[in-house]
């Protein structure tokens, strides 16, 4: 059985990061707990372990991807703040990029560092996003919205001609659903749309901030966090979730992943490709840290 934390003691281990230089963190221990209280990617438990280190290796090495003149989504997470430190690394460098972001904290980050944002209604295309996931299976289907992002992350990917995913290796698994697959819901009448995305097999919670309230999207919704423990039929799932009234969209990210970086605590970075060959063991060079 999963354990279960108080508020209270978990106001002990959350701070706010407030200098990014020091953002070294990793979430995998308490990841779901965090998002089940609706706690934003920049609030979380302080492990300095080499989970963090492997996503901020794997990002690094999908950011170099990137080439002048592409239009760049931008993620939102834990996983996705060091792909967008490194692009504003190569940016102050010259490199000449326009991007688009997944969430307001993700854009308000880019600005930081002086990355130009553009909207939908300046491009057309986007060349390619790099973000993170929360599960991954062997198909390269997808859930994501631990961050609370998932709508946003969806309209980027499915208008990105390469969706880059960046994980740890512990985010690899066989079957889709050990983590609550999120879902964005409308507010008015949310009883109604719980009880039937429950008669689907799943249970439910409403996703709640350290505050007590309940977690808003960017877009002004609710996320509903569904305990399916297994999602055998991703495509099935999506389907029949999106058909309900009520359900904006699911964190179900089906046939989008173009390549999967991989982190390991070996020091290595694996790229699985959508076709399922895999490019092994590319190893990460100290000097990186200073590119």
């Amino acid at each position: 059985m999963r354990k279960k934390f108080s508020n209270n003691k978990l106001r002990v281990y959350i701070f706010k990061i407030r200098n990014r230089e020091d953002f070294t963190h990793t979430m995998m221990k308490y990841s779901i707990l965090l998002h089940r209280n609706g706690l934003m990617w920049r609030k979380a438990i302080v492990e300095r372990g080499e989970a963090m280190n492997t996503k901020k290796m794997a990002a690094e090495e999908a950011v170099a991807l990137i080439k002048d003149g592409m239009i760049v989504g931008l993620g939102t997470g834990s996983t996705a703040y060091w792909a967008i430190a490194k692009i504003g690394q190569r940016v102050k460098k010259g490199l000449n990029i326009r991007a688009i972001a997944t969430s307001k904290e993700s854009e308000a980050f880019a600005r930081e560092l002086n990355i130009p944002i553009v909207t939908f209604s300046e491009v057309n295309e986007i060349d390619i996003t790099i973000d993170g996931a929360d599960e991954v299976d062997p198909d390269l289907n997808l859930i994501k919205g631990g961050g609370g992002a998932l709508l946003r992350e969806k309209i980027i990917a499915t208008a990105s001609e390469k969706l880059i995913v960046v994980v740890d290796e512990g985010k690899l698994v066989k079957i889709l659903g050990a983590f609550p697959l999120p879902l964005e819901v409308i507010p008015f009448g949310v009883e109604s749309t719980r009880s039937k995305i429950e008669n689907l097999g799943c249970k439910t919670e409403i996703r709640m901030t350290d505050k007590f309230e309940k977690f808003i999207t960017d877009n002004g919704n609710f996320i509903l966090d569904c305990e399916f423990f297994m999602v055998k039929n991703p495509k099935k799932i999506s389907h029949e979730l999106n058909r309900i009234p009520g359900v904006v969209d699911s964190g179900l990210f089906i046939g989008l992943a173009h390549k999967v970086f991989v982190g390991r605590q070996n020091g290595s970075v694996d790229i699985i490709q959508k076709n399922g060959s895999r490019d092994m063991n590319l190893k990460i060079q100290e000097k990186q840290q200073d590119d």
